[in-house]
């Protein structure tokens, strides 16, 4: 199998019993000098010792690893550490390709948290990149679009902090970095069902209010989180709450409610045909918008006038170059892709 091939020669494989959970921690750091996975190994450990009975295992890297992820029940998690590179990582298989794990797992109720710089850019390459429905990172990841990276990006600059989209009078309100300005942490947009947890900052910063940490819920009970930077560069004592905190938000967040399937019901749109040269059908409005504000993937904005029939409306893009864009009204959104 050749998933099991590239686990054998690209992982190691511990679990720790976290509220009678199993966590499995994935290394899948092919880079870092000296290796950052040790002390994430550590934060998590210590958040196992926090709490009474915790117990930690180690399973041994070998042909058997895709059966460690298959003996994992609903509740268990998967913390996934791609360090500060994911070049060739077995995350995409070391392939570049699709990862089915990982759908596998959140469909039996596993969370999973992927970490790490560059995975965005390992699987489809430089930004910017859009996702539609039929993408992986859209579908699994809840991504809508893959801006950017820090220093390659935003002229050497690097990301100077990321704050809590809540926060929660913690040490991990901002996140800075013990090296400076972090490099090629990735800039995202995510879909509007997305919780968002981290943003890049301060205002000011070329990609300030871009997504750099986020969790989308599952139906079936699995979470997900996603955060496209590597927290090494913490300091030892904000990376440990940073984990235990993280952790704690994953499998105290439940699935996907009845209530929260249908508020993304009501601000999705439906946006027809695609692509399109001339007229497109929006369906599913429900503001009284007569504009609507179409985004470039450069972050271009362009209000269009829309004709408006009931919660439907028509839109002409033929005075928009060949591209892929995003439509907003309001809190709703959607892509739409402009072919001549």
């Amino acid at each position: 199998m050749k998933i099991g091939i590239v686990f054998c020669a690209l992982m190691y494989l511990c679990s720790v019993d976290l509220w009678g959970q199993r966590i499995l921690l994935v290394d899948d750091d092919t880079y870092s000098k000296p290796d950052h996975y040790p002390r994430v190994k550590n934060a998590v450990t210590l958040a196992a010792q926090s709490l009474p009975q915790a117990e930690i295992k180690e399973f041994v890297t070998g042909v058997d690893a895709p059966t460690v992820f298959d003996s994992l029940n609903k509740g268990d998690i998967v913390v996934w550490y791609c360090a500060n590179t994911a070049v060739g990582t077995a995350l995409w298989n070391g392939t570049k390709s699709d990862n089915v794990m990982i759908p596998n797992l959140l469909e039996r109720g596993v969370h999973v948290w992927i970490m790490g710089n560059d995975f965005l850019s390992d699987r489809y390459g430089d930004a910017p990149k859009m996702f539609t429905s039929e993408d992986y990172a859209y579908e699994y990841f809840g991504i809508m679009r893959f801006v950017g990276e820090s220093k390659k990006n935003d002229n050497d600059i690097g990301l100077p902090l990321l704050a809590a989209h809540i926060p929660k009078g913690s040490v991990t309100d901002t996140l800075t970095w013990t090296s400076g300005n972090l490099w090629y942490a990735d800039a995202c947009d995510i879909r509007e069902d997305i919780i968002p947890l981290y943003s890049m900052g301060p205002s000011d910063y070329v990609f300030g209010g871009k997504k750099s940490m986020w969790m989308k819920k599952g139906v079936s009970g699995g979470n997900v989180i996603i955060s496209t930077f590597d927290p090494w560069f913490m300091d030892v004592e904000t990376m440990n709450v940073f984990f235990e905190e993280t952790i704690a938000l994953m499998v105290n967040s439940g699935a996907v409610s009845v209530e929260e399937q249908e508020q993304y019901k009501r601000i999705a749109l439906s946006v027809y045909p695609q692509p399109s040269s001339n007229i497109v059908t929006i369906d599913g409005l429900h503001t009284a918008c007569d504009e609507i504000t179409v985004v470039t993937m450069t972050g271009e904005k362009t209000l269009l006038p829309l004709q408006r029939f009931g919660n439907s409306a028509r839109l002409s893009v033929e005075s928009l170059p060949n591209g892929i864009y995003t439509l907003h009204c309001e809190e709703q959104t959607r892509m739409c892709v402009v072919i001549h």
